[in-house]
């Protein structure tokens, strides 16, 4: 074809060639929509494209025309819609009402998981399939928990009109598979052998997790005015489950108060402030891979267990939700004390440290 030039295909209406000025010969559509606007909508350039392909592309075009479509607005509308990254910045920004805590694990997620893989996508082009496998490509410990988050962004996106359906409905996602790992008692009597060779700040916050049973937020972040050592509580202000009033031991209230008070937090590290990432510091004991901080809250909750304590008791001391500790425990608290004080001792007794190990261990060097 010489430069500047054009043929329309005499099989399909409206398919055409072209050619400017330069080498490429591009395939494209003419046709009108059905209220008479004029689309020309380029197919691709000959070489990728053959005549073949551009006339099977042009006949979809023009059907999709005549059942009301306009493809080429269509296409226009996909190349200026906003992506996944766009989306999930305008979430962010909106996540109004939300706990710090909850902000900064969305945080993560998106620019752990969903950013990389789904952020250079259109937010009309994610479909089910594409969200499904996106989903199995997860680690089983973050999948249900990245999809839930992506399916909040996407009922977030639905609300703003930027498409019309949630791709995350009906998508099936895994089962929760909630951590049933508890120590045995050589692990025990490892984990107590680790902490009494340590001495800093983790230490006091690693036997205060093995000794209450608590989240590992809600003690390395624990402030001195939650803490009500005279009546054995702690009223914690913000935990998973909102406010929770929760018994303390002796022994808990022991490494609570051998901590030096120079700021807000029980367990301050530098610039008194909590250790963000307990993580290092939990590599350094040497536990079993498949060990965790959190682990230590199931085997609190196993122990006690153990010691035949019910449902509703365990739960008290642990703040599960269904638990409405601060509504139905309250006037429970001795009884919640006592038990608070078995479990502590019993798991004394497995990490092999007496309560003089435990008051060496905690006392911090400076």
């Amino acid at each position: 074809m010489p430069p500047n030039s054009i043929i329309w295909d005499a099989e399909i209406r409206g398919l055409n060639a072209r050619r400017q000025f330069s080498e490429v010969v591009t395939y494209s559509i003419v046709y009108q929509t059905l209220d008479g606007v004029q689309r020309w909508q380029k197919i691709g350039r000959h070489g990728v494209w053959t005549p073949d392909l551009a006339r099977k592309q042009a006949r979809s075009v023009l059907m999709a025309r005549d059942l009301g479509k306009d493809p080429s607005a269509d296409r226009m509308a996909l190349r200026s819609a906003p992506t996944v990254s766009e989306l999930c910045d305008e979430y962010q920004k909106s996540a109004n009402g939300k706990k710090l805590s909850t902000l900064k694990s969305d945080a993560s997620r998106i620019a752990t998981h969903i950013k990389p893989k789904l952020g250079m996508m259109k937010v009309t082009s994610v479909t089910s399939e594409v969200v499904e496998n996106f989903m199995n490509a997860l680690s089983p410990g973050s999948a249900k928990r990245v999809t839930g988050l992506l399916g909040a962004i996407f009922s977030f996106a639905v609300k703003r009109k930027m498409r019309e359906t949630n791709p995350c409905t009906g998508v099936e996602k895994p089962k929760d598979g909630k951590r049933t790992r508890r120590l045995s008692n050589d692990e025990y009597a490892q984990l107590g052998s680790a902490l009494d060779s340590e001495n800093n700040v983790a230490t006091a916050v690693f036997l205060l997790l093995a000794v209450t049973g608590f989240r590992s937020g809600e003690a390395k972040n624990l402030r001195w005015s939650e803490c009500d050592l005279e009546r054995n509580i702690v009223t914690l202000g913000d935990t998973k489950t909102g406010v929770s009033i929760r018994p303390l031991s002796n022994i808990a209230i022991d490494i609570i108060q051998r901590q030096s008070r120079t700021g807000e937090y029980v367990f301050a590290h530098q610039r008194n402030l909590p250790i963000n990432n307990l993580r290092p510091w939990w590599l350094k004991l040497g536990m079993p891979k498949d060990v965790s901080p959190h682990t230590l809250r199931h085997s609190f909750a196993s122990l006690a267990a153990d010691l035949g304590y019910s449902d509703n008791v365990i739960a008290g001391m642990l703040g599960h939700a269904r638990s409405s500790i601060t509504s139905r425990y309250v006037h429970l608290e001795k009884a919640l004390i006592d038990s608070a004080n078995a479990v502590a001792n019993e798991t004394l007794k497995l990490v092999l440290l007496s309560i003089d190990q435990v008051i060496r261990t905690i006392n911090i060097r400076n």
